[in-house]
């Protein structure tokens, strides 16, 4: 590999030097080529604007309206239809230069990022390909200046190292030669760094990094990391692709392009609303929101599976968010009944003891409500039992379910007929605001009747039909979700049915307080919908689940049971499990691939951080020798040890305000629990330090120093980290050992730990020699 790097203004000393300068000359010619066509095409747009300012405000001069005849009428409504959509042919116009434009400012900051020279079989002339994130012609729309890196004879960047080659055309493969791979750092129209290689990288650390440094390991180690996210980006192969990969191996960054490269090459029948990315918190979605724009995409849809369950609950209720489920169980330090509870419900056969449940309930067992209209039972739970259980045990539930809706309606328009000339009718009827008179006084008008005292009996019949229906919404609509049976009731018999009476009562008294903790949610719904039938989320074709390794077993196949149509993308790291189930090994990141067309791949290599604090954060896991560092220097992490309290925070204290005046970057104190957080981030606002204290809601940082507990800082980076309490008390337990290591992994290039007393038992004798003791 060869490497030429600039910085500060200076010129690469090598005999690559005419090539810097041709490269640099190039790049210039396209940038002012760039520059021409966003001023050509502003012309465009401001004649454009202005024809649909005209357009609108002459809209109505241009009309003939005449509504005396029917011939008229049709004339007129001619006239109208060619006029809008002759303005909105404009509009469209004019949104598609805007959106023009905006590709064309990311071209002038960086119109290419990579280079392959190409000589197609049975061609003497060499072709140089320069690749960027959308595609440039010359001024005569007769060559390609730059090739969007999603086009076919773009794959060969990613897919080749120098030498045979082919890509795919419409008419077949297109095999040649590659002679030439170069990869460009252009920042603000300026090259900072090029450099030759056999490999493609597609992260911009990984980019920075290599124009940094050489070594005679850095080909090999770079073409591994390549090869393995180049695989994650273009697989079509898996109905679920497993990706595993060790903290700051880029598991985000190639799943992110691997959205933008299916939107492109699936460009007809794909777009970004049929993508769905699940985040662990609001900060991460806001942390990865402008990836995809930089790829030259539009976003795809964003959320966390809390807000997902959140809209499916029943109203009045509460559901625990995941951020206090980890918090309740980092501070329970007995097994209790909830412990034992959550072991059940995340072990991996969960699933199928549910589904052995609803085959019973399909011949008895189902518990349903009583139906009430104005306070009284309109039809009761025996009723409805012994409906359900007429019909033939051969439909399945949700059918006859459906069979049991439309008897109810039908009962319920008889209902409705009996109830209008009831006395409760003339109460409401006085109730009516004077809109509602005058609405139905003119729909009695439309009707054409004159008679005055017709039009009164008219208008007495629609005010007693309109109250009465107003009366039995509420009830239709509940017939119309199914809402007829005692789910919950169901939900907690299931638990009885299985012999865990105890589970059954706690569960019993939250939901009395119509409260849900959040590793019922996933087992309840996914109950729930097997009973009723589950919703239609067609449109949804790839979902993408970040931090997968926090999921249950039964998390992911809830979501494959709402989304049967899609592709999974699940993404994660055994090693990084905050949640008690998931740190118990019950992971689905962890399981072998049991299901057709499912793959796993693996990265092992880590480059978020620098090698010394890779090298001393492997030690804290176990099989943490399969991880690889990436061959960056730095400082070994630092430890210090205090003897009480009040020493170690005064500590982490001034080691921030050091940190904060150099002027390192982002520096972030990371602790086990929120209350430590909470606890840090007084003390620093108490001694004047402007620090942002980072809870679940946090949609982005505002600061320089920020306080955060180690399962919000998931799947995001800082340049340096000080891991607030690393202590024997603060993380001994089995479960803490990845905590530990989540909290150590989020450093990029700097990383402290203090610990208040004894250093934590995973900090062991053969760790010691990975960093720097005070």
């Amino acid at each position: 590999m060869e490497l030429f790097f600039r910085t500060k203004g200076e010129l690469p000393v090598s005999q690559e030097h005419t090539d810097w300068e041709n490269e640099n000359e190039r790049l210039q010619a396209v940038i002012s080529h760039v520059q021409k066509k966003k001023e050509a095409l502003q012309g465009e747009s401001d004649e454009l604007k202005d024809d649909v300012i005209e357009l609108r405000r002459t809209f109505w001069d241009d009309v003939t309206v005449n509504l005396d005849e029917p011939d008229d009428v049709i004339e007129t409504q001619a006239s109208l239809k060619q006029r809008a959509e002759l303005l909105s042919e404009r509009e469209r116009s004019h949104g598609l230069l805007d959106q023009q434009k905006k590709t064309l400012n990311k071209l002038e900051e960086s119109p290419y990022f990579g280079r392959i020279d190409f000589t197609e079989d049975g061609e003497s002339e060499t072709e140089p390909i320069y690749i960027g994130i959308a595609s440039l012609m010359d001024e005569n729309d007769e060559e390609f200046l730059v090739y969007d890196w999603r086009a076919p004879i773009s794959s060969m960047y990613y897919d080749f190292a120098p030498g045979r080659a082919h890509y795919p055309t419409l008419d077949g493969d297109v095999e040649g030669e590659i002679t030439l791979k170069r990869q460009y750092i252009v920042r603000g129209g300026k090259l900072d760094g090029m450099f030759d290689t056999g490999l493609t990288i597609g992260d911009e650390l990984l980019q920075s990094l290599l124009g940094q440094q050489s070594s005679p390991q850095m080909k090999s180690i770079v073409a591994s990391i390549q090869r393995e996210q180049n695989q994650v980006i273009r697989n079509e192969r898996s109905k679920m692709l497993i990706v595993r990969g060790a903290a700051g191996s880029g598991k985000t960054s190639a799943a992110l392009q691997r959205v933008a490269y299916l939107l492109y090459k699936h460009r007809e029948k794909l777009n970004a609303g049929n993508m769905l990315l699940f985040s662990p918190n609001p900060l991460f979605t806001r942390y990865v929101s402008n990836v995809l724009p930089e790829l030259g995409e539009d976003n795809l849809q964003q959320s966390t599976l809390y807000h997902h369950f959140e809209k499916r609950l029943p109203n009045g209720w509460k559901l625990e968010s995941p951020h206090a489920h980890i918090e309740y169980f980092l501070s329970e330090q007995v097994e209790g009944i909830r412990s034992q509870g959550l072991s059940v419900k995340t072990e991996p056969r969960f699933i199928e003891h549910l589904h052995n449940y609803v085959d019973t309930l399909s011949h008895s067992g189902l518990i349903f409500k009583d139906l009430y209209f104005r306070g009284e039972v309109w039809v009761t739970k025996k009723q409805l039992q012994d409906y359900f259980y007429q019909m033939a045990s051969s439909m399945s539930i949700s059918d006859r379910l459906e069979a049991v809706a439309e008897w109810l309606m039908k009962m319920l328009q008889i209902t409705e007929r009996e109830e209008r000339p009831k006395a409760w009718v003339d109460e409401e009827m006085n109730l009516l605001d004077h809109e509602t008179y005058n609405r139905v006084f003119e729909k009695v008008r439309e009707n054409g009747d004159e008679e005055a005292f017709n039009e009164a009996v008219l208008e007495e019949g629609l005010l007693r039909k309109l109250v009465v229906r107003r009366k039995v919404k509420a009830l239709k609509k509940q017939i119309q979700a199914f809402d007829v049976l005692d789910v919950e009731a169901m939900y907690v018999q299931f638990f009885r049915w299985e012999g865990h009476k105890v589970i059954a009562e706690e569960i019993t008294y939250h939901f009395q307080k119509k409260e849900m903790h959040w590793e019922d949610a996933a087992p309840f719904f996914y109950f729930e919908d097997l009973l009723k039938g589950r919703p239609v989320y067609a449109d949804i074709r790839h979902i993408f689940i970040d931090e997968a390794q926090d999921y249950t077993t039964i998390q992911i196949r809830y979501l494959q049971h709402l989304f049967p149509s899609s592709r999974l993308t699940l993404l994660g790291d055994a090693n990084q499990a905050v949640h008690a189930h998931t740190s118990a090994g019950n992971a689905p990141l962890v399981e072998e691939p049991a299901e057709k067309e499912q793959e796993t791949i693996t990265l092992h290599r880590s480059y978020r951080s620098t090698q010394p604090i890779v090298e001393f954060t492997k030690q804290l896991v176990p099989n943490g020798e399969q991880i690889e560092a990436f061959e960056r220097p730095g400082p070994k992490p630092e430890m210090k040890q205090l003897e009480n309290e009040t020493q170690h925070d005064r500590y982490v204290g001034e080691l921030a305000k050091r940190l904060e005046e150099r002027e390192l970057g982002m520096v972030a104190i990371v602790t086990k629990t929120f209350a430590e957080s909470e606890e840090i981030w007084e003390q620093l606002t108490r001694a004047g330090r402007d620090a942002q204290l980072i809870h679940e809601q946090t949609s982005e940082f505002k600061g320089a120093l920020l306080v955060l507990p180690v399962y919000l800082a998931k799947g995001i980076e800082f340049d340096a980290v000080i891991a607030s309490d690393a202590s024997a008390s603060n993380y001994h337990l089995e479960r803490d050992r990845y905590l530990l290591y989540t909290a150590c992994t989020r450093a990029m290039h700097e990383l402290y730990l203090c610990a208040n007393g004894e250093l934590s038992p995973f900090i062991a004798d053969n760790v010691r020699k990975q960093y720097v003791q005070e």
